[in-house]
């Protein structure tokens, strides 16, 4: 869902909410379960698990989906369209607040921090490309509004500064970037791409 839903280019989806009822996954150690121990004890017990990542962008998606699917229905008044707008920004805003510690962007560099991403090097890439995925779609949903402010309107400065700043903070990213640039092609593209090739 999360390739259906946030695909590149914008395509209506060929999957919709209605077709289907499926909970979040529980973020869960990724280590076999010794003994008796059931599922919940081994929560979160060892710190960063991998589906964290896939959670985030699952809800990204949703999110995404959701602003999406409300702009099809039908022909809407610019208040309305703005209201969109800047609903689904914030609720992209409050996913980048509720982001687990190892996959906020702005992480200190601690010695301990440094360790573990040595040890466990998805944590990086999973990090920048979770904050490309959420300047990208902040920039993807605000641009809808991109011409009222070409016409001069200031109505709407917020998405234009929301678009303009994560734009400036994308190219920051590619360029501080140390790993090789293909691997800040989303994981669905490089998918696609290997079925095509």
């Amino acid at each position: 869902m999360i390739c259906e839903w946030i695909a590149i280019p914008n395509r209506p989806p060929s999957i919709n909410d209605t077709d289907f009822h499926c909970e979040l996954p529980t973020v869960l150690n990724d280590e076999p379960a010794q003994g008796k121990m059931n599922r919940n004890a081994r929560a979160l017990e060892n710190g960063p698990q991998p589906i964290q990542y896939h959670i985030v962008l699952s809800k990204i998606a949703i999110v995404v989906y959701q602003f999406r699917s409300k702009l099809r229905i039908r022909r809407w008044n610019l208040e309305e369209v703005a209201r969109f707008v800047f609903t689904a920004d914030d609720q992209l805003a409050m996913l980048i607040n509720e982001l687990p510690t190892h996959l906020q962007n702005d992480e200190p560099q601690t010695p301990a921090t440094i360790e573990r991403d040595l040890k466990l090097p998805w944590i990086p890439w999973q990090r920048r490309h979770l904050t490309m995925a959420f300047l990208y779609f902040r920039i993807s949903v605000n641009r809808t509004l991109q011409s009222h402010w070409l016409e001069g309107s200031t109505q709407y400065a917020r998405a234009r500064s929301i678009c303009l700043s994560s734009a400036i903070a994308i190219i920051d990213s590619a360029v501080a970037a140390e790993m090789d640039f293909s691997r800040l092609r989303p994981w669905y593209a490089n998918r696609n791409c290997a079925i095509l090739s």
